[in-house]
């Protein structure tokens, strides 16, 4: 019975790590780590504009991250995505999705969702506000 487990998991490891994501999403939902529903949450987002590459916005972020001692559940610089988790004032495990794009060299947009409306603004004030310390904010966002 042990074997039997090891060669499931082995499977679904291998599946997942050689991007099979169309087999690979009903275990991500069920283990909970599924970037489906943030993805689909992107039309509620909140939206900035920075002056800065995509590279370097993304790497601020992971910095601010590390200071403000949260936890980094997914960081992925080729979707470009960085999902965080244990905002002050919302419930620990409550994901919340910072999306990147480089709109033009050295024009970002930064989109910031959660499935908790509390949490993304919490993580909006607290990503934007120190963004805004590095970065130029652009307005008339697209």
């Amino acid at each position: 019975m042990k074997k039997y487990y090891s060669a499931v998991i082995f499977c679904l490891l291998f599946l997942a790590l050689n991007g099979c994501a169309r087999l690979t999403e009903p275990f991500k939902i069920l283990w909970g780590s599924s970037m489906k529903a943030l993805e689909e949450a992107r039309p509620n987002a909140s939206v900035s504009t920075f002056q800065c590459r995509e590279e370097e916005c993304f790497r601020q972020v992971l910095s601010i991250a590390k200071e403000n001692h949260l936890t980094v559940f997914t960081s992925d610089p080729k979707k470009p995505l960085i999902v965080l988790m244990g905002f002050t004032g919302s419930i620990n495990t409550t994901e919340v999705g910072v999306f990147f794009s480089e709109i033009e060299p050295n024009k970002t947009k930064v989109e910031i969702v959660s499935l908790s409306p509390t949490a993304q603004e919490i993580a909006t004030k607290l990503l934007t506000g120190q963004l805004k310390k590095t970065f130029t904010e652009l307005h008339g966002n697209p």
